[in-house]
């Protein structure tokens, strides 16, 4: 989005109107972005499994179960409103489509 900024000189609202991340949740958000990639493939997006999550918190050294459990429920909860999301997203595709017809 940054690069459409650039080229034609106009923010777009998702830029725009993107919330502030506090600096103690940017770890958090890196997590989040880097599992999301170890997805099970098939015909939607599926939840990120828990044995991404482990193998990241062992990747970067995250021994203390309530540490871990803090970033499994976090990037549980991130996933969660993204799959909603997405799926909310869906059914007014689908609504509108069958308007169309």
């Amino acid at each position: 989005m940054e690069r459409v900024e650039r080229e034609d000189g106009k923010t777009p609202p998702a830029l725009r109107d993107r919330p502030e991340l506090a600096d103690h949740l940017v770890y958090i958000w890196n997590a989040f972005q880097i599992v999301s990639t170890d997805r099970p493939s098939g015909m939607g997006l599926a939840p990120i499994p828990f044995s991404a999550i482990d193998r990241f918190a062992r990747r970067y050294a995250i021994a203390c179960v309530d540490e871990f459990e803090r970033l499994r429920r976090l990037i549980g909860e991130m996933d969660r409103a993204l799959l909603d999301d997405l799926a909310a997203e869906q059914e007014r595709d689908r609504a509108a489509r069958k308007g169309r017809r």
